[in-house]
């Protein structure tokens, strides 16, 4: 894993620096495209924390796959503290790939592409 950096970083060796040069660049090169960020489900929150904080920041609309409570429950997600550890399980039991491998399965996956097709039409 690369260092989280700040929100200031403009060098690509923090994972914020490096996010700030590629947003930086598209808005500069691509300005009539539609851009979006999906923070993804199974990452730590430190890194769903900043993919956050660098999308507001560059006012880059974003897709909240583990933190959002109108996106339904997905396994691998630890962000939502409101949710009972039975919801947890029973989605971490449906969607993964075995009991010791927690990577979504190919039902979540298929679960999962029809709520991030949903919001890539809605930018």
């Amino acid at each position: 894993k690369s260092p989280i950096g700040t929100l200031d970083d403009t060098e690509n060796t923090t994972f914020l620096g490096a996010w700030n040069t590629v947003l930086e660049y598209l808005l500069t090169n691509y300005p009539c495209a539609k851009l979006g960020i999906i923070v993804p489900n199974g990452c730590t929150r430190p890194y769903t924390d900043a993919i956050r904080a660098v999308a507001r920041r560059w006012g880059v609309p974003y897709l909240d796959l583990p933190g959002d409570y109108a996106v339904p429950l997905l396994n691998r997600v630890a962000d939502k503290e409101e949710i009972c550890e039975r919801a947890r399980a029973l989605r971490n039991e449906q969607f993964s790939v075995s009991e010791k491998n927690r990577h979504p399965n190919a039902r979540a996956h298929e679960f999962e592409s029809t709520i991030v097709e949903h919001w890539l039409r809605s930018l």
